[in-house]
């Protein structure tokens, strides 16, 4: 599946791709809204896999952002 035109590629690389596919369709303030919490929890993603491989603490939240898309 391809991400809708209104994608930025910057963002469907660091977010995942199937969040794009249901935010199009809101307007700017929502998608804008939206894409900072993605970058937000794509930031958060790496920092817990780094966690994870120090310390294990992150298994649960890997496990439920599969889980999201």
């Amino acid at each position: 599946m391809h991400p809708p035109p209104d994608c930025r590629p910057s963002v469907g690389a660091s977010a995942p791709k199937g969040m794009c596919r249901w935010l199009s369709p809101f307007g700017g303030s929502a998608v804008q809204t939206a894409l900072n919490y993605n970058y937000h929890r794509a930031a958060g993603r790496i920092l817990c896999r780094r966690l994870k491989y120090a310390t294990g603490y992150c298994k649960w939240q890997t496990g439920l952002a599969a889980t999201i898309h």
